[in-house]
């Protein structure tokens, strides 16, 4: 199962089982004749493909009408997900539409899926358990619940980055919380994870969400001095430790950052991808600053061979993005190259 993929307003209507699907379209004998012509000998049988390949097949889609195409695939995925994962449909999509696209592949999804049955059949509609459990999940799903396919394919080899369309609901589901049981345990977490989403929306090149958030924590933190400047404050998270750090924890920090700039781009995520290159370059002028005010410290290699190097690394390590990374890095040489030679 992949990212639920369910149409609202035709879950409304949906039957539960295939005997009842039979009965409510009794009369549309185009229907189950499109289903034979296709190869099928019943739904039972159209079901068993339908998992196996996550869609309808091409034969029996082209021949359907879109409203009655949109029913049963429809249909199929519902009825997957109460029969195999045990999951009701309308609660998932009460999940999404609450807290935004969830990854229904990840566990943290089905985690929040149960803690949400806990509190609907708990005496008073309520758990400070169940409470705490949606928020670490929210949390959790915020900070690696997106997953990245090389060529968007299936395969094995996928990347976890953070899902950053339900930082706000991640948010509010602090706050909630709190208000509901008035723990200071949620507003403690709530702070750390609004400085954390701070820091990991800039790093995948959200600065204007990253600054929104920055002035929520300042205005929480009225007269702090470490949250007075938001460029201040990112610098700070980032690179706190390179005034103190040694050589090798700056050239892995600034290394790690290009590493994972290079991984981004293999999964067709520039926008992650410039981010990091920007924290990195970042990292390393600061670092550099430092060798010029202070002598006797190791000089990092040039920005640009480090760059080279990385990516070198990945194209050779990692085949399954290594011909993208490639493709990236000539179309940015190119680009470079023409820049250069246009007339000024």
């Amino acid at each position: 199962m992949t990212a639920v993929e369910i149409d609202p307003p035709v879950a409304e209507r949906l039957p539960k089982t295939i005997s009842e699907f039979r009965r409510l379209h009794a009369d549309d004998a185009k229907l189950f004749d499109a289903v034979k012509a296709a190869g099928f000998e019943n739904l039972e049988a159209l079901s068993a493909a339908f998992r196996k390949e996550g869609v309808l097949p091409e034969k029996l889609a082209e021949s359907l009408a879109p409203e009655t195409k949109s029913e049963l695939d429809t249909f199929l995925r519902a009825l997957w997900l109460r029969e195999y994962y045990k999951l009701r449909p309308e609660i998932v999509l009460e999940i999404n539409q609450k807290y935004g696209e969830l990854d229904w592949r990840l566990s943290d999804s089905f985690a929040i899926y149960w803690a949400t049955l806990g509190i609907m059949y708990s005496p008073k509609r309520e758990s400070i358990d169940c409470d705490r459990m949606i928020t670490q999940s929210l949390k959790e799903s915020f900070i690696a619940g997106r997953i990245l396919l090389p060529g968007k394919e299936p395969s094995m080899n996928y990347m976890l980055i953070p899902n950053l369309g339900i930082v706000d609901a991640v948010r509010e589901g602090y706050l909630d919380a709190y208000k509901r049981n008035e723990t200071l345990t949620f507003k403690s977490a709530l702070d750390n994870f609004m400085k954390n989403a701070a820091v990991t929306l800039y790093s995948y090149g959200k600065y204007a969400k990253a600054r929104e958030y920055f002035r929520l924590i300042r205005k929480e933190r009225r007269g702090d001095p470490r949250y007075q400047d938001f460029d201040t404050f990112i610098l700070r998270e980032w690179t706190e430790d390179i005034k103190d750090g040694s050589y090798k924890q700056v050239h892995e920090l600034i290394s790690g950052l290009i590493f994972q700039s290079c991984l981004l781009l293999g999964y067709d995520d520039e926008e992650g991808a410039s981010a990091h290159l920007k924290l990195a370059e970042i990292a390393y002028n600061r670092f550099q600053k430092e060798f010029d005010d202070e002598k006797g410290r190791v000089r990092l290699p040039p920005f640009d061979m480090m760059k080279t190097e990385i990516a070198r690394s990945v194209v050779q390590n990692f085949p399954a993005i290594g011909e993208r990374v490639k493709a990236y890095i000539s179309a940015a040489q190119a680009e470079k190259s023409e820049k250069a030679e246009a007339p000024k």
